[in-house]
């Protein structure tokens, strides 16, 4: 489950209600259907290969059998426990403030900011992560704030080992 929402952006309840009719393992993609997300329309998300071989080794079930079922065989209601537990004994929780504790939900925010990273355009990481408006995915774009200040710093390290040197432009500016 963790994969999966690391690699989809997916809601918890999101993956709690999947079933086999909503992976496509043909073709790469799974479908949120609206009635399990916030959404009012279904949305399609594609597939890493790393997601799609799991699912594979999971499965395929009966297209209305769930995906993810919990340790009993029941369907899910709430993160499995074991989730907290490996975040716990990660230390990933040490000494941090509540609002800034790995949580599950803390997976769909790490794919929206790989996305940003990667240089996914917000309209597309808009429509992958579900949100209404594009106000609420622009909050990821802080992230390339923090990168633009180093890549900046990195650049004026840079001037500064060339100073007193004569800046040479390649040929294509020269000429």
């Amino acid at each position: 489950m963790a994969l999966f929402a690391l690699h989809t952006g997916a809601r918890a309840n999101e993956i709690f209600s999947l079933r086999w009719g909503d992976v496509n393992l043909d073709e790469g993609f799974v479908t949120l259907r609206a009635e399990t997300t916030k959404s009012t329309r279904d949305r399609t998300i594609p597939l890493t290969e790393e997601v799609k071989n799991m699912l594979k080794d999971r499965g395929p079930g009966n297209r209305h059998d769930l995906i993810f079922l919990s340790a009993y065989g029941k369907p899910l209601t709430e993160t499995p426990k074991l989730f907290k537990r490996v975040v716990d004994r990660l230390g990933f929780n040490c000494g941090v403030t509540k609002r800034e504790r790995i949580t599950f939900h803390s997976l769909r925010h790490t794919f929206a900011t790989w996305h940003v990273l990667a240089g996914t355009p917000i309209h597309t990481l808009q429509k992958l992560m579900g949100h209404s408006t594009i106000k609420v995915t622009e909050k990821y774009l802080h992230v390339l704030d923090e990168h633009k200040v180093e890549a900046q710093r990195n650049f004026e390290k840079s001037l500064k080992k060339q100073k007193g040197r004569i800046l040479e432009f390649p040929k294509a500016i020269n000429e």
